[in-house]
């Protein structure tokens, strides 16, 4: 792999000048490649979000997008898991198989119409 323009810096001005300002340079140079590392393996893992964004998320930072979309699923969730207890905590009998089924359809509806 080549080695980044700023960590070639880095490496010359720490074996051809061995002053602290030179140093703390290439410190610097150091930590700035570190971070645009992170940057370009966020923008890279999370590319996907722009390929998909909804006509709501058009102009929020993709961290937003991505905590919107994740509260979302996981209230929808829940009221899939409210609805399922529902469903497991009843009697089997007829009225009560009819009331958990409206309870499961109603649940479904609700998560289908967030989607």
């Amino acid at each position: 792999m080549k080695q980044s323009r700023a960590l070639m810096l880095a490496d010359t001005l720490e074996s051809n000048y061995g002053e602290q300002p030179e140093l703390d340079a290439a410190a610097e140079l150091r930590r700035l490649h570190r971070l645009e590392l992170a940057h370009e393996i966020w923008c890279e893992k999370t590319e996907w979000v722009q390929h998909t964004a909804q006509a709501s998320e058009l102009g929020l930072h993709r961290a937003d997008v991505l905590w919107k979309r994740i509260e979302n699923l996981v209230h929808q969730r829940n009221t899939l898991m409210r609805a399922l207890d529902l469903i497991k905590s009843s009697e089997y009998s007829d009225m009560g198989q009819a009331y958990c089924k409206g309870v499961a359809v109603a649940a479904i509806a609700q998560v289908e119409g967030q989607v």
